[in-house]
């Protein structure tokens, strides 16, 4: 027998140590609810979990977001219901000054004041509907295209054009090249993807200009197409003996505006050529401003701001990136007119030279940019989803029909008191116009729902079960099986109190050693 050392009492104390750790982290799991409450419970599991959890997060923002959503679209569409509403009483009162045989002039002088504040009405429900300070309506809220800035360096002058507006072109013949440096800073802004951009100048139907060329005077009306204005240059030429010709190049054409796609704030939308290889299309510069994009004919057409502007540019292609591919050299030979033959002359451009070659680099591309909705529909990178609510201003409702644009008189404004289609002017082409206004409403609308039912409540639908799914795996690897873990803190509890008993018992052997020593 020893005394020294009491083993029977060390290994006591060493087995009640361990159950009582056991007992510890029973008592930590089942006040707790997890299984995993530090890393050393189980890594692997931990790892899994906190992913989940990430993921579960995620996913609960991403349900507010596109509730967010959600309740944007109704904001809008609320707004666009009212719009229509008025829509509806404007063509109702369109309806009843046609009906000239039975309506005194005080009677449409009346529903014409309706009609101005029904007008003011649209316009306030469109420049004021927001949501959380962002405009619904007013377009804003919407793909935004800009014409990048432009540098042309043209290295000899084929002639330069004079133009303070389409109504007086005048073409100077240079008889000796010159160096110049033409910098252009153009913008253009779509309010949404299938909107056109037309003619924001010209000349009045019925309204006539001249033409100064090298001296040749030719006249010019109002609603003349291309054809004709072609045909009416080179006749007055051919008869003064000036040799120069002015022709058409449509052998290439340029992709819709209306199929724009959407494109981060980095990247740049190119025009992107199809014609053939060895087809040119040609560019129209001068200086009366603006720029406009006929997506029915197909054609660009771009218009310099402030600077006279004579030359002859071939245009290829563009990457996404920005780069141009092409550098262009082109001669001069001639006065060339771009347009359709089919369509009313939206833009001229004259291009006249005595033998001298044109050098030039054109770089000119197309970049969307910022203030797309864009929403965070889901729980990572990248799933997103934009859309864009177009300008349903009085301006631009109805602006498919109008076309007196100079004047201030787009869409709806074209109806109010002194307006083209004032109701006393022209109500029947009032009552188009408001046509075409409840059709941009109507389809506006239909967007609209389109992508609250088939997009953010599916999505909301969708990201709830994933949620519920996503719970249930975390749950399963981090919660505690509170019957498992009782049975083992009763195991447990009883186990200490054994141990914690022997212990007792094996401290009390060494007395025997005292029987001995009496």
């Amino acid at each position: 027998m020893r005394i020294a050392h009491n083993i029977t009492a060390l290994n006591a104390w060493r087995n009640l140590n361990l159950v009582s750790s056991q007992l510890g982290k029973s008592v930590e799991k089942i006040s707790s609810g997890y299984r995993i409450n530090k890393a050393a419970d189980d890594p692997a599991g931990l790892v899994i979990s906190e992913n989940l959890r990430a993921e579960i997060a995620g996913m609960d923002q991403a349900i507010n977001n596109t509730q967010d959503g959600i309740s944007m679209i109704q904001t809008a569409e609320g707004a666009l219901t009212e719009i229509h509403s008025l829509l509806d009483s404007m063509r109702a009162l369109a309806l009843h000054a046609a009906n000239t045989a039975a309506v005194t002039s005080e009677a449409i002088a009346a529903d014409q004041q309706q009609m101005d504040s029904a007008i003011d009405s649209i316009n306030r429900i469109a420049t004021t509907t927001a949501y959380a300070g962002k405009k619904l309506l007013d377009g804003s809220v919407g793909k935004k295209v800009e014409i990048k800035n432009t540098n042309i360096v043209a290295t000899a002058s084929v002639g330069q054009a004079n133009a303070p507006g389409i109504s007086y072109v005048k073409v100077v013949v240079t008889t000796a090249a010159t160096k110049a440096n033409l910098g252009l800073s153009t913008g253009l802004h779509f309010t949404s993807a299938g909107q056109t951009v037309k003619d924001a100048g010209g000349l009045a139907t019925g309204s006539t200009t001249t033409l100064n060329i090298n001296g040749v005077s030719v006249t010019i009306s109002g609603g003349m197409t291309a054809s004709a204005v072609k045909s009416a240059i080179n006749t007055a030429l051919a008869a003064s003996g000036v040799s120069i010709r002015a022709y058409f190049m449509s052998a290439g054409s340029i992709s819709d505006f209306g199929n724009i796609s959407e494109s981060n704030s980095s990247g740049y939308l190119a025009l992107v050529y199809t014609g053939g290889y060895g087809d040119d299309y040609l560019i129209d510069l001068y200086d009366s401003g603006g720029i406009i994009v006929d997506t029915g004919a197909g054609t660009f057409t771009h218009h310099a701001r402030g600077t006279n502007i004579g030359g002859y540019f071939e245009y290829k292609r563009v990457d996404n990136s920005g780069t141009t591919y092409t550098h262009v050299n082109a001669t001069g030979d001639g006065l060339t007119l771009e347009g359709n033959d089919d369509t009313a002359l939206d833009g001229l451009q004259i291009t006249l030279n005595s033998g001298y070659n044109a050098a030039a680099t054109y770089t000119d591309v197309v970049r969307l940019y910022g203030d797309t909705t864009q929403f965070q529909i889901g729980a990572d990178q990248g799933e997103t989803y934009s859309f864009t609510i177009g300008n349903m201003t009085p301006s631009e409702l109805g602006s498919d029909y109008t076309t007196n644009h100079d004047a201030g008189q787009r869409g709806l404004l074209a109806l109010k008191t002194g307006g083209d289609y004032a109701l006393a002017s022209d109500p029947q082409s009032a009552i188009e116009v408001i046509d075409e206004a409840i059709s941009d409403v109507s389809n506006e609308r239909a967007k609209l729902g389109a992508i609250q039912a088939q997009v953010l409540e599916s999505n909301y639908r969708n990201l709830g079960i994933t949620r519920e799914n996503l719970q249930a795996s975390e749950s399963r690897i981090r919660d505690v099986d509170m019957a498992k873990e009782m049975m083992e803190f009763t195991k447990n509890n009883v186990l200490t109190q054994a141990a914690t008993a022997m212990l007792a018992q094996a401290n009390t052997l060494p007395n025997t050693v005292l029987t001995l020593l009496r």
